[in-house]
């Protein structure tokens, strides 16, 4: 009966994979991925991620693929965009989004880089205090090492 039980389980875990429908990724449309572009830039400004310069660029990309769009609508009667034209503009919106993400990772480099070189600064700092207070450089400490050494 065990093993009965166990297969039954198994079977149904291996098909609520291939039914469950939350794995896979929404899909986005031009106008939603601009919107969430435009978020990703203010609320990364806010957070000091992105200069007032670096997003003030990207706001004006993203206008340009708007005004991109706009464009393409009105040369055609329909308004639909063609399979041409939203892979076009989809190209523009991944190359912001790209952008985004680099600029907001370089800042976080550049902030733990910054933090390295201040903690070094203030180790190399603490060392030439202490020898101004035995008096020795670290030229006379390090002769004393080898004098020892003989």
């Amino acid at each position: 009966m065990t093993k009965s039980f166990f297969g039954a389980m198994l079977a149904l875990s291996i098909l609520s994979l291939f039914t469950c429908q939350d794995v896979f990724a929404k899909e986005w449309t031009i106008e939603e991925r601009q919107e969430q572009l435009m978020q990703d830039v203010n609320s990364a400004q806010k957070s000091s991620q992105l200069t007032v310069k670096e997003a003030r660029g990207l706001r004006s990309r993203l206008a340009a693929v708007a005004k991109k769009k706009a464009k393409m609508k009105t040369k055609i009667k329909n308004e639909q965009l063609t399979a041409e034209d939203k892979t076009e503009l989809e190209t523009s919106l991944n190359e912001i989004s790209v952008d985004i993400k680099r600029l907001q990772l370089e800042k976080r480099t550049e902030t733990k880089t910054d933090d390295a070189k201040s903690k070094s600064e203030e180790s190399k700092s603490e060392t030439k205090k202490e020898d101004k207070k035995d008096g020795t450089g670290v030229k006379d400490k390090i002769k004393n090492l080898f004098r020892k050494g003989d």
